[in-house]
C-alpha cells in the first residue's frame, strides 16, 4: 500500500547544537502528529556538501559530478510536501553550508532554465494531484533590523524557485544570539509551529 502520509523536511542549517535555530527546529516537530505526517529532520552542518566548483558539467542537464551527501538531500527534497528551513544569519546572509546546498542546485537551474524542463518530473500531474510543494523559511537573527533578512530570504527565494517549490511564507525571528534566547519569545515559537502546520495541512 502506497504510504499516503504528508512528507515534512526540516532543514537545520545552524553548526551550533542545541541553538536557537535547533530549538525552534525541535519544538515544530514535537507539535507536529507524527503518526499523521513523516518527518525528516536534516542538519546540514552535519552532512558532507561541498561547494559547487563551477566545473560546468551539468550543462547538458546531468546530475552534479560531485560525490558527497547532497545526493541524499535531494531525495528527501523530491519526496516532500513541505521543507522548512531555519537558519541563522551570518553577515547579512545564510551560513556557508546551506550556501552550498543552495549553489549546488546548477543542475536544477539548467534543466528549468537552460533545457526549459521542470526540474519536477511530470509537472501538470503533481499539479492534478495537488502535489504542490510549499516551501517556508525562518530566519534568527541577534539583530532586529529587518533589512538583515532581505539578503537571506532572497537567496532562499531563488533556491526553492529553480526547484519550482512554491514559497510559501517566511519568519524572522529578531533578538536571538545567545544560546536559547528564543525560549524567551515563546510566541514566536508558537507562531513557527502553526506556519509549518497550516502549510502540511493545506491542500
Amino acid at each position: 500500500m502506497q504510504n499516503s502520509k504528508k512528507q515534512l523536511v526540516l532543514i537545520c542549517a545552524s553548526a551550533r547544537t542545541k541553538g536557537n535555530t535547533e530549538i525552534i527546529v525541535d519544538s515544530i516537530i514535537h507539535n507536529i502528529s507524527m503518526p499523521v505526517y513523516n518527518v525528516n529532520k536534516i542538519n546540514i552542518a552535519q552532512l558532507n556538501i561541498k561547494p559547487c566548483t563551477g566545473c560546468g558539467k551539468c550543462s547538458n542537464g546531468s546530475k552534479c559530478v560531485i560525490e558527497d551527501d547532497l545526493d541524499q538531500i535531494n531525495k528527501s527534497l523530491e519526496k516532500a510536501d513541505v521543507i522548512a528551513i531555519a537558519s541563522p544569519l551570518y553577515f547579512c546572509s545564510i551560513p556557508a553550508q546551506l550556501k552550498a546546498l543552495v549553489d549546488r542546485s546548477q543542475p536544477q537551474w539548467v534543466q528549468k532554465y537552460v533545457l526549459c524542463k521542470s526540474p519536477i518530473a511530470n509537472r501538470e500531474a503533481q499539479i492534478a494531484k495537488r502535489k504542490i510543494q510549499k516551501g517556508i523559511f525562518i530566519l534568527c537573527a541577534a539583530s532586529d533590523n529587518q533589512k538583515y533578512f532581505e539578503c537571506s530570504k532572497s537567496i532562499i527565494k531563488s533556491f526553492f524557485n529553480v526547484r519550482d517549490i512554491d514559497y510559501y511564507k517566511d519568519m524572522f525571528i529578531p533578538e536571538v544570539d545567545e544560546k536559547g534566547d528564543v525560549l524567551k519569545h515563546k510566541e514566536l515559537l508558537v507562531k513557527a509551529i502553526e506556519i509549518v502546520s497550516e502549510a502540511i495541512n493545506s491542500d
